[in-house]
């Protein structure tokens, strides 16, 4: 036997017959990183995760959220061509069954022409002339 295999089954031993992992094969780390810091020697990568961050993995994170991007109907956006923008949005307010939200709009002739190219008719940036 090659001397990696034999490491190779020393170590499966040594772990699988270990107080932490006998009869509980979901313990850490082959059952994922536990909320609270177990009290094991712990590489510095892992300590650093219990130390500098408050939780170990995202959905842990009491600011934590799950969501996604759907396409709005009824904006014009002219095709996305930068001539339509819509920014600092409000918080969202439900009335009545109906939702609402309040923007800065800006509608120009041109997109964004950056500083040289700006002036009362035409935006530098994004937020210009909204």
């Amino acid at each position: 036997m090659k001397r990696h295999s034999l490491f190779n089954l020393a170590l499966v031993l040594a772990v699988s017959c270990s107080p932490l992992t006998a009869g509980n094969e979901n313990y850490f780390p082959f059952g994922g990183v536990p909320k609270e810091r177990p009290d094991i020697e712990l590489s510095p990568a892992m300590e650093r995760i219990y130390a500098n961050y408050p939780a170990v993995q995202p959905e842990f994170n009491e600011l934590f959220t799950n969501f996604k991007y759907t396409p709005i109907t009824g904006l014009d956006y002219n095709n996305g061509d930068g001539t339509i923008s819509r920014r600092d949005p409000s918080k969202v307010v439900r009335a009545k069954g109906k939702y609402y939200v309040w923007y800065t709009c800006r509608r120009t002739e041109s997109a964004p022409r950056g500083p040289e190219g700006g002036n009362e008719r035409f935006p530098s940036y994004d937020w210009d002339l909204a």
